[in-house]
């Protein structure tokens, strides 16, 4: 995979933490909302969980860049160009905090194995 978890390793490079909770993200002003175009289950707890991923690499990415990334298509587009221009950077750690509430959901984990 190309956005991978560091389990008990020192890790030099960018972070990004991504809080999961079950309540609907904050909508951030000037991100596209989200489609999908890939096949697979789609639910709304898939999108709530992808909305919240996007929201905090979006945040992280302003912080590094001082600017929103570009909307290139959908919010999913536009989550996977922003973690491939962080990694551009050097090596990016997705910190997915609370996950093992989440990978119960078989749209969740259709999600993770496309990014």
């Amino acid at each position: 995979t190309r956005f991978c978890i560091y389990p008990g390793r020192l890790f030099e490079g960018l972070a990004v933490w991504v809080p999961l909770r079950f309540a609907p993200p904050e909508v951030t002003p000037g991100v596209p909302p989200l489609t999908r175009a890939s096949s697979g289950p789609r639910s709304e707890r898939g999108d709530l969980f992808l909305e919240q991923v996007l929201t905090s690499v979006t945040r992280f990415t302003e912080q590094i860049d001082g600017k929103a990334p570009a909307a290139s298509g959908d919010g999913y587009s536009t989550l996977l160009w922003s973690l491939r221009r962080l990694e551009c950077r050097g090596r990016v750690l997705l910190v997915l905090d609370g996950i093992e509430d989440w990978v119960d959901s078989m749209a969740v984990r259709t999600l993770l194995a496309d990014v």
